[in-house]
C-alpha cells in the first residue's frame, strides 16, 4: 500500500486527473524498474533551485524521458496547465530584445509551534514569506546589464538557454515570524 500526501486539489477535474494520471505513471514505472542508484542528499538545493517553476519544469521533463525508457508515453506539455495553473505569470515585458517573465514560485512555510485552541491543538507556521521567480530569455541582448530588485542585483543560473532566480521577500508582517523585526518588502 502506498500513500500519498499534500497534493493540491486543481480547481478542473481534467487537471485533477492528469495530476493523478502522472503519480500513476510513475509509481508503475518504479515497479518496472525500481531505483537502484544511491539517494541524493539536495540540501539546500531543493529548498533554492526546486521552488522554482522552470527547474521544476526540468525536473519534470527527466521523469518523462524515464518514463519513455519503460515504454511510459508521457509528454511533458500535457503538464504544462498544471504548472499554469500554480505558478500564474504576475508579469512580462520586452526590453532590448530579453524578455524577462516574473511568475509565482513555491515558498514553504516553517512550522513554529502548536497552540491549545479551544480544545485542540492547532499548527502555528510563519506564513509572511513569499518567493516569485524570474527569468530572462536571451539574456544576451542587454549585454553586460543586471537584474536588480530593492538594489540588490540577483545571481541567476542558465537553465535551458534561459536566466533563471527566485526572489523570497517578506510579503507580510504577520505574528509569530521568524524574523519579526524585518520590515515588509513588497512592493519588490
Amino acid at each position: 500500500m502506498i500513500e500519498l500526501r499534500a497534493f493540491e486539489t486543481m480547481p478542473e477535474i481534467d487537471q485533477q486527473s492528469l495530476a493523478a494520471l502522472f503519480v500513476r505513471a510513475v509509481l508503475a514505472m518504479l515497479a518496472t524498474k525500481p531505483c537502484t542508484e544511491p539517494l541524493i542528499r539536495w540540501d539546500a538545493t531543493l529548498h533554492d533551485a526546486y521552488m522554482l517553476p522552470t527547474l521544476l519544469l526540468q525536473d519534470l521533463r527527466a521523469i518523462c524521458t524515464d518514463l519513455r525508457t519503460v515504454g511510459v508515453d508521457f509528454e511533458p506539455i500535457w503538464l504544462l496547465p498544471l504548472l499554469e495553473q500554480r505558478f500564474p505569470e504576475l508579469g512580462r515585458f520586452e526590453l532590448d530584445g530579453a524578455g524577462l517573465l516574473v511568475r509565482q514560485a513555491l515558498e514553504p512555510w516553517p512550522l513554529m509551534a502548536e497552540i491549545a485552541d479551544g480544545g485542540t491543538t492547532s499548527p502555528v507556521v510563519d506564513n509572511s514569506t513569499d518567493r516569485i521567480e524570474i527569468s530572462m530569455s536571451n539574456p544576451a541582448a542587454l549585454g553586460a546589464s543586471r537584474v536588480v530588485v530593492n538594489g540588490v542585483a540577483l545571481p541567476m543560473r542558465e537553465v535551458d538557454g534561459t536566466l533563471v532566480t527566485g526572489v523570497r521577500y517578506k510579503s507580510a508582517s504577520g505574528w509569530p515570524a521568524l524574523h519579526p523585526y524585518i520590515p515588509v518588502q513588497s512592493p519588490l
